[in-house]
């Protein structure tokens, strides 16, 4: 299924919306890394990625800047990498910010894997260089800020 259609490719097994599956997650979140039973519920909320993205990038900027790596790992690898997959131009912007505001947050997406959109020549150059700027240890606040306006710079451009 391609990435604007409204029929998912799969169904949820346990939730009929994903309103549903998200209020259960929250029900079990934080939970404990020991706990594999708040993986499961994240996973459920997955099979609406490409249908229902909007409620999806609330909850994974609810939970993915949470300190605990194993919750973040799940959030990274179960839902934004797939995010980023369907919906990159609609939620990279967003991402961008998220990541370039939040420490954890930008550990979460440094755990993503690039899938469908997100693998396209120009927005992989997108996906790689934030990626590449996470894993840099900024000297100054300037050389960061430099960084950022790049990013900004390659953004508006790619936007034409």
């Amino acid at each position: 299924m391609d990435a604007e259609s409204k029929e998912p490719a799969f169904r949820s097994p346990l939730y009929k919306t994903v309103g549903d599956a998200i209020q259960h997650a929250s029900s079990v979140l934080p939970g404990h890394e020991e706990d594999d039973a708040r993986w499961q519920p994240i996973v459920e909320i997955g099979f609406f990625i490409q249908t229902d993205p909007a409620p999806i990038w609330d909850f994974i900027c609810r939970w993915g800047s949470h300190p605990d790596k194993d919750l973040r790992s799940a959030i990274a690898t179960c839902l934004l990498e797939h995010l980023l997959e369907y919906h990159f131009k609609r939620y990279f912007p967003s991402v961008e910010k998220m990541v370039l505001s939040d420490p954890m947050f930008a550990q979460t997406f440094r755990m993503c894997w690039q899938f469908g959109q997100s693998s396209v020549p120009d927005n992989a150059r997108r996906f790689e260089s934030l990626q590449a700027g996470i894993k840099h240890e900024w000297k100054s606040h300037e050389e960061r800020d430099a960084f950022i306006a790049e990013l900004t710079k390659e953004f508006n451009s790619g936007a034409d």
